[in-house]
């Protein structure tokens, strides 16, 4: 009888280590499968212009893939003053994801940006889309966040491939 209630509580407490280590697990899954900052900017650059860099938008008042119009770029750059250039570098890449992590960083704070979950990823490109803090709200951004979404997870799929 001694011997089956020590046999029954090693294998609970073997069983209660186990089980411990479950969100670990999941914890490291989770973060393999999180969408990048690359996958963000891929989708968006696709949606705005086909990533295009020389695109010019809404009657020349938005410029490069990401289609950033100069207010936004100001916004930006008065958010981060080391982002420097000209609002004619928006034509870079790699520049205009700068201003657009300055930007995001300025008006949906770092929490936000550094976590992509599809939430924070539609509520980026809703904010990308239509202007800062009333862009996310705006109805008219929905179909635009749900795209980037929509590519964003495509891309980390093939990524995960």
């Amino acid at each position: 009888m001694v011997c089956a209630w020590r046999t029954c509580w090693l294998i609970r407490v073997l069983i209660m280590r186990w089980l411990s280590l479950l969100p670990l697990l999941a914890f490291s899954c989770a973060d393999e499968n999180k969408a990048t900052h690359e996958d963000l900017f891929y989708a968006m650059a696709e949606v705005e212009s086909g990533s295009d860099d020389n695109a010019v938008g809404d009657n020349g008042a938005s410029k490069g893939r990401y289609m950033i119009q100069r207010a936004y770029w100001q916004d930006a750059v008065d958010y981060d003053p080391f982002i420097e250039g000209s609002y004619n570098d928006v034509i870079s890449a790699e520049y205009s994801q700068k201003v657009i992590e300055a930007y995001m960083r300025r008006y949906l704070g770092d929490e936000v940006w550094e976590n992509l979950t599809p939430e924070n990823i539609f509520l980026i490109a809703r904010s990308h889309n239509g202007g800062g803090i009333s862009g996310r709200r705006n109805p008219n951004t929905a179909e635009y966040g749900k795209r980037v979404l929509r590519l964003t997870l495509a891309k980390r799929n093939t990524r995960r491939d």
